[in-house]
C-alpha cells in the first residue's frame, strides 16, 4: 500500500511542468540532415555521442530512425546499449575505446573501432565470435589509430582472423577548422595514399571516412563515402559553409524570486556584483549544475519576453540572479529563456561559448542528461 501511495506521489510529480524545459526541434535536426546531405552527396553518419552533444541520445536518434542512416556514431558499448534499450535497432558504430571482453558481448549490429595495434593484436587473440570493425588511421592528430607504417602488419592480423570483419577504415582531422589548410592538406594526402592501399587488400571495403562536420569542407579533395556528422547536426556551422542550418536546442526555466536591490547593495557569492541603482531582480531556479556555465557571471544574460537581462552576482550551483528591471508586469513563474535557439540572440550557445571562451561542444555537452528534453 505504501508502494504504490509513493508511486502515484512520484507520477503526480513528475506530471508536473517541470522547472527546466530543453526543447529540442525536429525540424532542426532533420534541416541540418538533410543540408549536409546534399551539400556533400556523401553519405552522412549522425553523430550521438556524448548525449548527442546534450541534446539527448535517444530523442535524437528517434528523429532520425526514418532517415536510413549509415550508422549511428556513439563513443561507448554504454551509449550503444542505451539506444537498444529505448527501441532503436538501426547499425551502431562505437567510435571510442571498447575492451575485448566488450567486443565479445552479445550486442549484435553493432561495430567496433580498432584504435591502435596494441588493440587489434588483442583481437586478434581473443575474439571469440564473428564481430565488425572499422581500422582507425592516424593521419596526424596522434590519438587514435594505427600509424601508417603499421597498416601493412594491421592488414596481416586482419587478414588472419576470419572472426575480425572490417567494413571500413577510418580517421580524423586535427585542424579542419583551422585557418592554415597545409596541416589538413597532409593529411588529405597521407589518408588518401592509405586508402588506396587498404582498397586493394579489401576490396569488399563499405565504409571509409575522414571527415567530420568540419572537414566536410574538403569533401571534394578526399577519397572518401562518408562524413561523420557532428557538431553540424545540432545547427552550428564553424567553418562558415554557407548552410542555413538551424539551431536544434532551445533551454527555459521560470522566474523563481523577485527581490528589490538597493543601489550600492552586492549580491551572490564574494559579492561580486554591487547595483549601480536601485534594480529589480529575478532569481531563476538553473545554475552551472543545470549547464549554466560559472564564467556567465555578471556577463552573461537571459531574456524574458524579448528582454535582455543580465547575470548579475555568481552563478550559483542550482540559481542565477538577473536584472529585470527592464521587464515590465514580471511575476513569479513567467518563462525564462536560458538558452535561445537563434544564432544572433545573445544567450544562443554560439554566442555564451564566445563569452566563455570556448567551443560550443563543452557547453553543450554540460547540460545534465537527467533533464527532460522535449521533441518539439
Amino acid at each position: 500500500m505504501l508502494n504504490k501511495s509513493l508511486n502515484f506521489i512520484n507520477d503526480k510529480l513528475f506530471n508536473k511542468v517541470p522547472l527546466i524545459r530543453i526543447f529540442i526541434s525536429r525540424d532542426a535536426i532533420l534541416n541540418n540532415y538533410h543540408s549536409f546531405k546534399s551539400k556533400n552527396n556523401l553519405l552522412v553518419a549522425p553523430v550521438l555521442k556524448s548525449n548527442a552533444y546534450g541534446h539527448g541520445l535517444s530523442e535524437v536518434a528517434k528523429i532520425l530512425k526514418n532517415e536510413q542512416v549509415p550508422f549511428f556514431v556513439v563513443d561507448s558499448l554504454y551509449e550503444a546499449r542505451v539506444l537498444r534499450k529505448t527501441g532503436i535497432a538501426d547499425k551502431i558504430l562505437v567510435i571510442g575505446f571498447a575492451p575485448i571482453d566488450y567486443i565479445n558481448s552479445g550486442f549484435k549490429n553493432i561495430a567496433y573501432t580498432i584504435s591502435s595495434l596494441d588493440q587489434l593484436k588483442e583481437i586478434y587473440k581473443g575474439l571469440k565470435n564473428k564481430r565488425i570493425f572499422h581500422l582507425k588511421i592516424d593521419t596526424g592528430m596522434r590519438r587514435q589509430g594505427i600509424l601508417p607504417e603499421e597498416i601493412s602488419e594491421a592488414i596481416k592480423l586482419i587478414n588472419g582472423n576470419p572472426k575480425i570483419e572490417l567494413e571500413g577504415i577510418c580517421s580524423h582531422f586535427a585542424d579542419a577548422d583551422g585557418e592554415d589548410f597545409d596541416f589538413t592538406r597532409k593529411q588529405i594526402e597521407l589518408w588518401n595514399t592509405v586508402v588506396a592501399q587498404v582498397k586493394k587488400e579489401f576490396i569488399d571495403l563499405k565504409y571509409f571516412h575522414i571527415a567530420a562536420t568540419s572537414g566536410s569542407t574538403y569533401s571534394k579533395k578526399i577519397d572518401a563515402n562518408l562524413i561523420r556528422l557532428g557538431i553540424g547536426l545540432y545547427g552550428f556551422d564553424l567553418t562558415n559553409q554557407g548552410m542555413e542550418l538551424k539551431l536544434a536546442l532551445r533551454m527555459t526555466s521560470s522566474v523563481g524570486l523577485l527581490k528589490k536591490l538597493e543601489a550600492n547593495h552586492k549580491v551572490g557569492y564574494n559579492l561580486t556584483y554591487e547595483a549601480p541603482k536601485e534594480m529589480r531582480i529575478a532569481a531563476v531556479p538553473v545554475g552551472y549544475f543545470e549547464g549554466v556555465d560559472r564564467r556567465l557571471s555578471n556577463h552573461g544574460c537571459f531574456i524574458i519576453s524579448g528582454k535582455i537581462c543580465q547575470i548579475v552576482g555568481r552563478v550559483c550551483m542550482n540559481m542565477t540572479m538577473i536584472d529585470v528591471s527592464q521587464v515590465g508586469n514580471i511575476a513569479i513563474g513567467d518563462e525564462v529563456e536560458v538558452f535561445g535557439s537563434k544564432s544572433e540572440s545573445k544567450n544562443s550557445i554560439e554566442q555564451v561559448a564566445k563569452l566563455c571562451g570556448t567551443n560550443p561542444h563543452e557547453i553543450l555537452v554540460h547540460i545534465p542528461q537527467h533533464l527532460r528534453r522535449i521533441i518539439v
